[in-house]
């Protein structure tokens, strides 16, 4: 009989075939409540493409996303291709597959978006995201120091989750939702005296997750990290003041163990601080040398019903609900002997239908599990008697309190009310970082093309590279300093604050976007953004002017002191994201370079002042006017 190749309904659609680039953030289905969701980043592989990670298509602009429940986890890994919502056999992985020998005792957590821009640690040139970049941007990769470098192995938090954590739905499940623990009867695990370690499971968890929930069991550092990754869950959702927080991109979570292990991953190579030492980013953990805190594992469970020695899990009842004969009718009217027509689906609770998927072995994951089986005994008696279960009515309750439970012994459900006072919404702190991940996502889906002034000279010296230049920290005619150019660190050492200037073209025109970097949140600058009415590029002498004079007075030249430009200003006001950002730039942009767009309305603005609200609101419609 064929083997089941289960598909992915949200893979399908169209022709292409698309690669995982990384997982984004996750969020709860108001569809399944029994299961969240976790977002995928795709990319299409370009024509004729055959291998998945080579530098073409890992340099692919045609991007989605899609959601898919936390229980498909296990069955999903980054470089994976799917054709038609099915799995595509990749036999190139061998090329990338790396033996690395590893110290997890010190793990550093940083956020995609820091690797990319601050610390220049994943080059676009290597890995490309492009329209994926602002739903990864905040997720968190795993860095292990080697050699004296701090990102010399680069490790995606979600790989890390998928294969220690959630190497089953169940797991999956029961990671996000909360209840790993609930997963086993703490009560009746533990060593026994000269004998094997026991673990009892819960019934709706398979014989295979003994393994992973023993070593949970056993080594207080596995419950932390299961712990750590939960809470910050939920207080993503506590604390906001949203009703939809939106998705969750922080998940953080480590190694289950501290110390030195060999693992088979497949990697990447990236350019490190020398031409020497090269760094490796791993998409796809394969195999782990670290040992499990026990020898021999038995294994019992809840009402395990078990009829004989030869007895399997066939014999257990089924995890949700019990079915019935009509049911078994129905199975049999939908058993197809083709195996392409099974597919996972998110928008429904999980159905009965459909044989079990295993993904890997344990042994093949764990060589220390290898020759080893789980120890099963036979019980002489039922030491178990029916109880009559009292049906609550009503659905559950989700949420956290600190009574004494109440609500679940009764009828009560906690009232809702409402006021009329609006919660500040959190905003994003304003940074040279945001601002390189919104010029990043302007390239995105549009015509423009960006690149960063790198030296000033009568012809600027581009780069496609996010780069910082300084201001002029005095005059040279006057031998005076500037106040607003300087910055001081915590020992008060003056030194030349950083500007940024991008040059984003469309057609033939430029457009000159700057951000400056601020003392503290509370500075107000905003983004200036100008471009010549003759259409002509800026020259290097002309740009140092404009800095000079800003420098000298504290602030963007105004309209007034600019005649000879197109000038606008894009606020930082309400940033919840950095896609604010880059839609203000676009928009303005857009009235700028493309001549279809009526004139730039003169609008003068208050003396003293950087923005005018009235003229940030009046391009916004303007903007969205044109553009839809």
């Amino acid at each position: 009989m064929a083997k089941n190749i289960y598909g992915i309904e949200e893979f399908g659609g169209d022709e292409l075939f698309w690669r995982v680039v990384w997982f984004g953030g996750t969020k709860r289905n108001p569809r399944v409540r029994s299961e969240p969701q976790i977002q995928v980043l795709l990319a299409a592989l370009p024509e004729s493409e055959t291998d998945p990670l080579s530098q073409i298509s890992r340099r692919s602009v045609i991007t989605r996303q899609e959601w898919i429940g936390v229980g498909q986890l296990p069955y999903v890994s980054i470089g994976s291709v799917w054709h038609n919502t099915k799995p595509q056999r990749n036999p190139l992985f061998g090329a990338y597959t790396e033996k690395l020998v590893l110290d997890t005792s010190s793990v550093r957590f940083v956020s995609l978006g820091d690797l990319a821009m601050k610390h220049r640690a994943i080059p676009k040139s290597h890995y490309l995201f492009a329209g994926n970049f602002s739903h990864a941007g905040r997720t968190l990769v795993a860095a292990i120091q080697l050699d004296g470098d701090p990102w010399a192995v680069l490790i995606p938090v979600t790989e890390l989750i998928r294969f220690y954590y959630a190497s089953s739905t169940r797991l999956a499940q029961a990671l996000f939702w909360g209840v790993y623990a609930e997963s086993i009867n703490p009560k009746k695990c533990g060593q026994i005296s000269e004998g094997p370690y026991r673990i009892h499971l819960r019934k709706w968890i398979a014989d295979t997750d003994a393994w992973t929930l023993a070593r949970f069991h056993a080594s207080r550092y596995m419950q932390q990290q299961v712990r750590g990754l939960y809470t910050g869950i939920q207080k993503h959702y506590v604390d906001s003041f949203s009703i939809d927080p939106g998705p969750f991109q922080c998940l953080q979570c480590g190694f289950p163990f501290a110390g030195e292990t060999t693992i088979d991953a497949v990697t990447l190579s990236l350019p490190g601080p020398t031409y020497e030492f090269r760094r490796i980013l791993i998409l796809r953990l394969l195999s782990c040398s670290a040992p499990f805190p026990f020898d021999d594992l038995l294994c019992d469970r809840d009402n395990r019903n078990l009829r004989g020695k030869e007895a399997g899990e066939e014999n257990l009842p089924t995890a949700w609900r019990q079915r019935n004969e009509k049911e078994d009718d129905e199975e049999e009217k939908n058993k197809s002997d083709d195996p392409a027509g099974t597919n996972f689906h998110s928008d429904g609770e999980p159905s009965n239908y459909g044989k079990p998927l295993v993904v890997d072995l344990r042994e093949d994951r764990f060589p220390n599990l290898a020759g080893k089986k789980l120890i099963k005994e036979r019980p002489d008696e039922n030491m178990y008697c029916g109880v009559k279960a009292i049906q609550v009515s009503g659905e559950p309750l989700e949420g956290f309190g600190t009574g004494a439970g109440i609500w679940g012994q009764s009828d009560y459900r906690p009232a809702q009310v409402n006021t009329n006072v609006d919660p500040p919404i959190p905003t994003l702190p304003v940074s040279l970082d945001l601002f390189f991940v919104a010029i990043a996502e302007v390239v995105c889906g549009t015509a423009f093309t960006v690149h960063y002034v790198a030296e000033l000279y009568d012809e600027l010296v581009l780069s496609e590279s996010p780069i910082c230049l300084e201001f002029p920290m005095g005059d040279p005619a006057t031998n005076q300093d500037f106040t607003w150019a300087i910055c001081r660190n915590n020992r008060r050492v003056p030194r030349a604050r950083q500007v940024v200037v991008a040059v984003i073209e469309l057609d033939g025109r430029l457009c000159y976007v700057f951000e400056a970097e601020r003392l503290r949140d509370s500075d107000t600058i905003s983004v200036l953004l100008i471009s010549r009415r003759d259409s002509q590029p800026i020259t290097g002498k002309e740009l140092w002017s404009i800095l000079l004079a800003s420098a000298d007075k504290g602030s963007w030249m105004s309209k007034s002191e600019m005649t000879d430009y197109f000038r606008k200003t894009a606020t930082h006001k309400g940033l919840v994201e950095p896609s604010v950002l880059t839609r203000r730039i676009v928009g303005h942009a857009l009235e700028m370079l493309t001549p279809t767009v009526p004139a730039i309305q003169e609008v003068a603005e208050p003396s003293g002042a950087m923005d005018s609200d009235a003229v940030e609101n009046q391009t916004l419609v303007a903007t969205s006017n044109n553009m839809s």
